[in-house]
């Protein structure tokens, strides 16, 4: 989770909030998919979550722009 949490944020800082978002998706779904008992991360999850609203937030700014 973390490793694709550090991608998004690369795309974040090249502006490309889209990819951002689709990783930190991927993220998301690595975490609903893992098997109980797995060790999940919860802050690492609660990090990702806010980061893709963030994201999203983001997007929709963006497109108010153009």
């Amino acid at each position: 989770m973390r490793a694709i949490r550090a991608d998004a944020e690369a795309k974040v800082i090249q502006m490309d909030y889209a990819a951002a978002a689709e990783r930190l998706k991927a993220a998301q779904e690595q975490v609903r998919s893992a098997k109980p008992g797995a060790g999940v991360d919860h802050i690492e999850a609660s990090i990702i979550d806010t980061r893709l609203r963030a994201m999203e937030l983001l997007l929709k700014e963006q497109a108010a722009e153009r």
